[in-house]
């Protein structure tokens, strides 16, 4: 995992859920910083991401996505409409790996497309305005 930063709450990692954070990279600064503050602030845990400005372009291999207890991916316009190769390489593998998946929507405007792309993999939107869903956070 070395190609990999990890945020987390407090000090030490032992004892610490991993999580892997799936996103593209032009979302860092205005979706991806404001999410791990969100996770951090409900649950003291590892976050682990691509460095948005390294260079490495490979899918994480099958031993280092079987360490993450969750794949979070943010799904914004970017991710769906410019997607990378490691993209599907790593949902697939998560998916063989058995590692839970958990899509976060942007915006819900991006339904059909998120729909084309993730078929009926259930997901978290975060502009959900409808009294009776379970909120958000």
């Amino acid at each position: 995992m070395s190609n990999l930063k990890f945020v987390s709450r407090g000090n030490g990692t032992v004892g610490k859920s991993r999580i892997y954070l799936l996103y593209h990279e032009e979302d860092f600064e205005a979706h991806v910083r404001p999410l791990m503050e969100q996770i951090l602030a409900l649950q003291d845990c590892l976050i682990f991401y691509r460095d948005p400005k390294s260079n490495e372009t490979d899918a994480l291999d099958e031993p280092t996505i079987r360490r993450f207890q969750l794949m979070i991916v943010l799904v914004t316009e970017s991710l769906l409409l410019r997607p990378q190769e490691h993209f599907a390489d790593e949902l697939q593998l998560a998916e063989q790996c058995n590692v839970p998946m958990l899509p976060i929507l942007t915006d819900t405007g991006l339904l059909d497309l998120y729909t084309q792309c993730f078929e009926n993999i259930q997901f978290l939107a975060r502009d959900n305005h409808d009294p009776t869903a379970i909120p958000y956070e």
